[in-house]
């Protein structure tokens, strides 16, 4: 058997189905993207965005951390003692240790 030639599928036969669940569980957590780390600014930032959605009643796009890729959801933000977005399938609470970015749309709800 040799593998350097091109013969990975002769390879494959000796991998145990076992190792072949384990190996695509690490190549899984492998593709997990970490958290980015916001600055003050960026913080600031979207705070005043926030702000101004909440007080001119506008339509805001949220981006939220997710392990294996950002989340989007528009809506009108509400605040009932913590942070809800109001969507087209309801209201949704947003946690904001997972927020990302918000962009203001302009369009009054």
């Amino acid at each position: 058997m040799n593998i350097v030639s091109g013969n990975l599928f002769e390879a494959m036969r000796l991998v145990l189905p076992e190792h072949r669940t384990m190996m695509a569980e690490r190549e899984k957590a492998e593709q997990r993207k970490k958290q980015p780390m916001l600055s003050e600014d960026q913080k600031a930032e979207m705070h005043y965005r926030l702000t101004e959605a909440l007080v001119n009643r506008q339509a805001i796009r949220v981006t939220l951390y997710a392990p294996y890729g950002e989340e989007s959801y528009t809506g009108m933000p509400v605040l009932k003692g913590s942070l809800y977005l109001r969507t087209e399938k309801g209201m949704m609470r947003l946690d904001r240790q997972r927020m990302i970015e918000i962009t203001l749309l302009g369009l009054p709800c």
